[in-house]
């Protein structure tokens, strides 16, 4: 596997599987702050509302990718889901977070080149650091495309930069930047066999929206929040 492939499998996790915020209520210049909690920071803050930010590659504009945040109350928890679709619209990954509690996580998927959804067997609860000086590990497993084969992905995720200032779309924004740094492990199932490849991916989010930028660390590959779809327009996109 060479690196190219590999630094896009590791931020796009689709080698193996394939907000809406108002602008208005957006100011035009922000004052940037130190939290305790940055939970605002990873979703829109009218995500009862489904939406999905849209995000192109810097270099290759044609190169899209969609990002689709969903909030529901079902048995008395106030869940989000967040779904990630490829440039065709496929979904490649969802993960499904309990708002009230820490952002915990409830269920994980990925969905793999044959359209079949395999659910993770994640390994831990959490999957966005909250706090400045906490690190957190998200580890989980899914078959790969072949048998015999498993896959183990696990991110180390912190928040690397606070209080940042970004102007996105014409808009200045309260972001914070999260560095993971991801394991990617093939392990023979029977054997006990198996490689790792590793790689860093920076994410920024903004307050009240969610993921607004991603890509590896050198910036070789960089994907830029350029609108919103509401629930509508998702769904005419998608006919």
């Amino acid at each position: 596997m060479n690196y190219s492939y590999l630094t896009i499998f590791l931020i796009v996790v689709v080698a193996l599987f394939q907000a809406c915020t108002s602008d208005d209520k957006i100011p035009d210049s922000i004052s940037v702050e130190h939290t305790d909690d940055y939970q605002q920071y990873y979703y829109g803050s009218d995500s009862i509302f489904p939406y999905a930010l849209v995000f192109q590659d810097s270099a290759y504009p044609i190169d899209e990718r969609f990002v689709r945040y969903i909030q529901v109350d079902k048995n008395d928890t106030n869940k989000l889901i967040i779904e990630r679709y490829n440039a065709s619209l496929r979904i490649y990954e969802g993960v499904t977070l309990d708002i009230g509690n820490n952002l915990e996580i409830l269920d994980h998927m990925m969905v793999d080149a044959q359209g079949i959804k395999r659910t993770s067997g994640f390994k831990s609860t959490t999957f966005f650091p909250l706090k400045k000086d906490e690190q957190i590990i998200f580890k989980t497993d899914f078959p790969s495309h072949l048998d015999s084969i498993v896959m183990i992905y696990e991110a180390r995720k912190h928040i690397d930069e606070v209080a940042l200032e970004k102007e996105i779309n014409g808009k200045y924004h309260s972001v914070i930047k999260v560095r993971d740094s991801i394991f990617v492990s093939m392990v023979n199932a029977y054997t006990g066999e198996g490689s790792t490849q590793s790689g860093i991916v920076d994410s920024y989010y903004a307050k009240g929206v969610g993921l607004v930028q991603w890509g590896d660390h050198e910036g070789s590959i960089n994907y830029l929040w350029t609108k919103t779809l509401t629930g509508d327009l998702w769904e005419k996109l998608n006919e």
